[in-house]
């Protein structure tokens, strides 16, 4: 009994084994059909990829070809039209080559417009001399203002870096700048030659007219013929004299006028011109009560025991009032305009406002005169003297 059951087991576990066997066999194939399987599906929708793009192209394809159909049929449409139209032109007779111009010649058309630009320059130089009614020449002045024309003073082109116009008089004392202060300086000398006046007040109408360059160079002149020279800055608005002597002033006009410093405090001497500087520290809200006060006809008059040529330079006579009262105090009033650049409505304004206070004026005289220009014009003045007679000066 005992072997029968030993044998029983021992066949038991061979049918086991068996089974276990055929399980690792089946489940080996299961693993291989499923990795078929997922090989299968991944390829499928490869192919699913494959065939929606097939697709696309297929309906581009047949899009193309619709379209070249049609082009194609269009083609032939058209060619067929351009077959049908006959053109209705024909030739009448053949062209024969000119033997002579059918117009004139370029002489004529020479002649023609030689002639029409002529007159057109003529007008249009005659337009331009109506418009510009600036003042260029001394009889000009005389006329258009009624006052004597003092002189013309060159503008100066060859200034060095930082050169004023009275470092280069002094530089050039031949020079034809030179020349023109003498002129200037003798006129007013010669206005009156039982009582040649001492006080002499430089204005214009405008500002950047060239009186303070004016005033300046004057003075210096006035200094180089032994003379004690004093220059008084009376734009009290916008004073500059002492900037272009690069002076620079503890106090000024306004001070003494007002009793805070003593004239010989406020005087400043520059040793490079030999001219006394009296200049403007500070500016004031009432220049015209100063300049009519009795104080300022008292310091005035010490200055004339004090000094041989007084050298006044005021603020413009249009727009202010202060030249007016200035000039009254003067001995003569110098009249500034510049050369071109001033009109004559603008000088005889500014002139007007001298007449009305019956202030004493010597003359006018033009300033900046662009040489070469106005030696061209022909004006026969003393202008085109210097252009003309350069040899006679150094500069």
């Amino acid at each position: 009994k005992a072997n029968l059951q030993a044998k029983v087991r021992m066949e038991v576990d061979r049918i086991i084994k068996n089974l276990e066997n055929d399980v690792k066999v089946s489940a080996t194939r299961v693993a291989a059909l499923e990795r078929e399987t997922a090989a299968l599906s991944a390829q499928t929708a490869e192919q699913r990829e494959l065939a929606v793009q097939l697709r696309q192209l297929e309906r581009e394809a047949e899009a193309s070809r619709q379209l070249y159909e049609n082009f194609l049929q269009r083609f032939k449409e058209t060619t067929e039209q351009q077959g049908i139209v006959e053109s209705d032109a024909r030739i009448v007779s053949l062209a024969a080559p000119p033997e002579k111009p059918s117009s004139p010649g370029p002489f004529l058309f020479g002649a023609v417009g030689f002639t029409a630009s002529l007159m057109f320059g003529t007008l249009l130089a005659l337009l331009l001399e109506r418009l510009d009614n600036g003042l260029r020449t001394g009889r000009q002045v005389e006329e258009a203002l009624g006052v004597p024309a003092l002189g013309l003073v060159p503008r100066l082109e060859r200034l060095k870096r930082r050169q004023h116009p009275h470092q280069y008089l002094l530089a050039k004392p031949l020079s034809a700048y030179a020349e023109s202060l003498r002129a200037i300086h003798t006129s007013l000398r010669l206005s009156n030659v039982d009582d040649p006046p001492k006080l002499i007040l430089i204005t214009s109408s405008l500002p950047q007219e060239g009186k303070t360059t004016l005033a300046l160079s004057l003075a210096v002149f006035a200094a180089r013929s032994s003379q004690r020279v004093l220059l008084m800055d009376l734009d009290l608005r916008h004073p500059s004299i002492h900037r272009d002597l690069a002076v620079r002033p503890t106090v000024g006009f306004v001070e003494l006028m007002a009793g805070e410093a003593a004239l010989e405090d406020v005087i400043v001497r520059d040793d490079e011109t030999g001219i006394d500087l009296l200049p403007v520290k500070k500016q004031t809200a009432n220049p015209t009560d100063i300049l009519g006060s009795h104080k300022m006809r008292s310091i005035l008059a010490e200055l004339r025991n004090r000094y041989d040529f007084i050298v006044m330079d005021s603020a413009p006579l249009l727009g202010v009032t202060d030249s007016k009262i200035a000039a009254l105090l003067a001995d003569k009033v110098l009249f500034v305009a510049q050369w071109e650049k001033t009109s004559v409505e603008t000088a005889r304004n500014g002139l007007l406002h001298l007449l009305e206070v019956r202030a004493s004026v010597a003359g006018a005289v033009l300033t900046q005169v662009d040489i070469k220009r106005h030696a061209t014009y022909g004006y026969g003045d003393v202008g085109q003297y210097y252009g003309k007679y350069q040899r006679y000066y150094v500069n």
